[in-house]
């Protein structure tokens, strides 16, 4: 998607260690993620997420979300995510859930985790004018597994399931269960220097009006997004390159609520590096998307990018990672063209999108600076600078300018602080001259590990968009409490 309320999209590389996704679901994914910060225990603000991790500081940073639409944002962090994937079974010598691992059921490594999540939002409709607040509850479930059938071919899922009850106003409860969208299959065959992979990663997500800077009063509808795919790797030594393909498919699931971004997208993606130094390492990436929206709403598109990432460990307490390169993207006509956002309505809500804000066809430099640095045994922190083009909702594609700022204090034994500031500018495309907006986020948090395997933690967020011409600003403000349980 282009921009949702959860940064859990992330994809982060390993430039020496082990690499794990840290959920922490702070509003909009915007051009960077500021989630890698390191948290005990990280809970969802809104009702499609309740993630929990186990603590890490590494050398996280997230590769763009390259492509316009929503099959080219996604589908160019695959790759990445196999990449990530691949990364991380080499670090921990061939099991990804070797560092969270607690228990083996015969051959297999597994993980089981839980949790429960009470949270207050005071606007869960994004509303300028008639914001709903509630209380709603939320139960996660997750677990990892890891399996090396013989010594050539092994076996790794991922799999992470949550279900939430609104207190008020019931009717945007969850429609089943939510699956998180680093649930994922891999399985992996082994011949000398190369590795095929074949790969799934399905969730259902629960998406609101945070969806885009331009779309508001709209709770959660329900979305299914799958990508399965198959990748190679060639990895001798210290070159190594991988190439793959991945199909997309997008499915409104609850009463065709935004059925306007149905889709069906394509990827070829291309990665090749090589460790300069054991702490050194740099490469590029290729790129190239198409998008066939199923309804003639939104502009079917071809998207490509190409680009080169470097990442090194500069001390043992500071790592740094660039990126930058072109991104392009051309647009069909095939939507319905409107100055103005047209929706459909019901139940005094906005349940689909039915026309496009439209826009140019571009071809525009991206980049990415992210600087991570533990200044003490205590303190950690990161700084990320990025600009990127997305796709978008209710237009071809939308600007993004980002700096982002978390920090997190370890206060003793059992009490971790963790503060996130993400401000980020831009533009909407529109056929007519694109439309300016700007939105922050502020998130604090404290967790306290109450016993090995028990988290309890306490968010608060407030995230604040402008966007005066299409009256789409509004606030929002989150207080999670959250108890987590691995077994």
């Amino acid at each position: 998607m282009g921009r949702h309320w959860h940064r859990s999209i992330g994809i982060p590389l390993a430039v020496a260690g082990a690499v794990f996704l840290c959920p922490l679901g702070t509003p909009r994914a915007g051009a960077q993620s500021l989630s890698d910060a390191p948290s005990t225990s990280t809970f969802g603000n809104n009702a499609n997420q309740l993630g929990t991790t186990a603590a890490t500081t590494s050398d996280q940073a997230r590769p763009l979300a390259f492509g316009a639409g929503v099959a080219g944002n996604k589908s160019s962090l695959a790759g990445w995510q196999a990449y990530r994937n691949y990364l991380t079974g080499l670090a921990s010598q061939g099991s990804g859930i070797a560092t969270s691992e607690i228990g083996r059921f015969g051959p297999v490594k597994m993980s089981l985790g839980a949790a429960f999540g009470v949270t207050y939002d005071s606007n869960i409709n994004s509303s300028p004018t008639q914001p709903l607040s509630d209380l709603y509850a939320t139960v996660n479930v997750n677990l990892a597994l890891y399996w090396k059938a013989t010594r050539r071919n092994d076996l790794q899922l991922s799999f992470q399931v949550s279900y939430s009850e609104y207190l008020r106003y019931s009717r945007y409860n969850t429609n089943g269960l939510v699956i998180d969208p680093y649930t994922g299959l891999d399985y992996r065959l082994y011949f000398d220097d190369f590795i095929l992979t074949l790969y799934e990663y399905p969730s259902i997500t629960n998406i609101g009006g945070e969806q885009s800077p331009a779309l508001t009063n709209a709770v959660n509808f329900q979305q299914l997004n799958n990508r399965a795919g198959i990748n190679l790797i060639w990895h001798p030594n210290k070159v190594m390159c991988m190439t793959g393909v991945e199909r997309q498919d997008t499915l409104s699931l609850t009463n065709d609520d935004y059925s306007s971004q149905n889709l069906t997208g394509y990827s070829w993606y291309g990665i090749a590096s090589y460790d300069i130094t054991p702490t050194t390492n740099a490469g590029i990436r290729l790129q190239t998307t198409s998008t066939t929206y199923s309804q003639q709403v939104m502009n079917d598109s071809i998207t490509a990018r190409a680009g080169f990432f470097y990442q090194s460990r500069l001390t043992n307490f500071t790592s740094i990672y660039f990126e930058a390169g072109l991104q392009s993207a051309m647009f069909s006509d095939a939507g319905t063209q409107s100055d103005q956002l047209v929706y459909q309505q019901s139940d005094g809500a906005n349940t689909n999108v039915e026309s496009t804000l439209g826009g140019s066809n571009y071809t525009q430099p991206y980049f990415q600076l992210t600087i991570l640095n533990r200044m003490t045994r205590y303190i950690s922190h990161k700084l990320s600078i990025s600009r990127e083009a997305q796709g978008s909702t209710v237009s071809n594609y939308q600007e993004v300018n980002a700096i982002g700022y978390s920090m997190q204090y370890r206060v003793n034994r059992i009490t971790t602080a963790t503060a996130i500031f993400n401000y980020e500018f831009g533009s909407v495309s529109r056929t007519e001259g694109n439309l300016p907006y700007s939105d922050f986020t502020g998130q604090l948090s404290l967790s306290f590990k109450l016993m090995k395997y028990t988290d309890f933690s306490v968010n608060y967020t407030y995230y604040g968009n402008e966007m005066e011409e299409l009256n789409a600003s509004y606030t929002r403000q989150i207080f999670t409490l959250a108890i987590s349980q691995q077994f």
